[in-house]
Parts: C-alpha cells; structure tokens; sequence
C-alpha cells in the first residue's frame, strides 16, 4: 500500500494522496481495492488531536476511489494514517494501512502565509489584552471573538481549534477547543462539560465556575 503526496504542501488549495495497492499474491492491483482515511490529527503538547472528524456522515467510509484531497489552513505538523482493504487471490480479507503517529505519515508545513494555531491564538489573544483588563472581560472578548470568526461546520468534518482558528468552521467540538487554547493563553483556567452529544466550556472566573457555550 503505497500513498503518493506533493513533497512542498501548501495551505489554502487541495492537497490530492494518491493510493496505489499491489496484491500480495498476484502482485497486480486488485479491482475491488477500497481505501478510506483512519485519521489526520496534531498533537497539542499534551495529546494527539483529530483535526478531521472520521466518526462523523461517513467521513471515513472505505471507497473505490484511489484519492483523498484535503485542505490545509494552518502551518504546523500533521499526522496522517489511511487505510486500504481488499479480498485477494485466496480469497482472504487484506487490510493494510500506512502507519501510526510518527511511524505513519507526518507532514510539516511551513508556510508564512497560513501561520500556525498556536501563532493565531498569540495574535488574537494580544488584541484581547490590549483593550481588556479583567479576566470576565477578557472570556466575554474572546468568546465574542470565536462567535463573530466562525460559523458552525455543518459536514461536521472539522472538530479542532484549527476549524475555528484557522479555517472560520467548526463543530461544538472545535468551538470548544478553540476557546480553552485562547482562555489558557490569556490565563485563565477552563474545563469541559459534556452532554447529549454536545460540549462547552466551563470558565473560572474569580474564584467561581461558569459554563460557556
């Protein structure tokens, strides 16, 4: 299971992985070959994050098609694993895939148009503390901020800060993850609450819990 990629990926147009499959019997390509994407994540100094929902509208269904395109919008290192699948000539169930974590593929991107998320959460957390003083001030700028800068990803594809940061969409997901890096940037302790399929923020602010949805 081979997949193929532009050696200087840059953000803002589709970046097409190409998969080229060779039984391992036959050593030729089976016809009914299927592949999907197992995940694309970051990792954001304490876990590995998805970037791109795969549980979500079939997101990561296996295909016939032998493409996968994706966009990036922000600078940064991307972990990437995809997966193929077919029947071979002994008529046996192959599933291969391309690697985990750094064993898989991982791709740097360097480019200065399209900064980082954590260089856009230091900008827009700059502009915060220049006209707030106080901490409730400051969730109050910085959730009207995320409010005002993206709008809900309805293929619920995008579930990390990168959506709402970076790319202006997101899930609940993103929203949240997206106000906890800014929140935690500009100091002040947040925490996550779940329920019914959804999540949102809790902040503290002097001394007391709010939620913030």
């Amino acid at each position: 299971f081979k997949v193929t990629y532009p050696a200087n990926i840059s953000c803002g147009s589709p970046t097409t992985f190409k998969f080229e499959l060779t039984d391992d019997i036959t050593g030729t390509a089976p016809s009914e070959a299927k592949y999907r994407i197992y995940y694309l994540m970051v990792h954001d100094g304490s876990e590995y994050v998805n970037v791109y929902d795969i549980s979500k509208k079939g997101n990561s269904d296996y295909s016939p098609k032998d493409t996968f395109e994706f966009t990036f919008y922000a600078s940064g290192k991307y972990y990437i694993r995809f997966n193929a699948g077919y029947t071979n000539a002994a008529g046996q169930f192959t599933y291969l895939d391309t690697g985990a974590y750094d064993r898989g593929i991982v791709l740097e991107i360097n480019d200065p148009a399209y900064p980082s998320v954590e260089e856009i959460t230091a900008r827009i957390v700059g502009e915060c503390q220049a006209v707030c003083s106080t901490d409730f001030d400051k969730a109050v700028w910085l959730n009207d901020w995320v409010v005002d800068n993206c709008s809900y990803d309805n293929e619920l594809k995008y579930c990390s800060a990168e959506g709402a940061l970076a790319r202006g969409t997101g899930t609940c997901e993103a929203y949240h993850r997206a106000y906890v890096m800014l929140l935690n940037k500009a100091g002040i302790a947040t925490g996550r609450i779940t329920g019914n399929g959804h999540v949102w923020t809790a902040v503290k602010l002097d001394g007391k819990w709010y939620q913030v949805d």
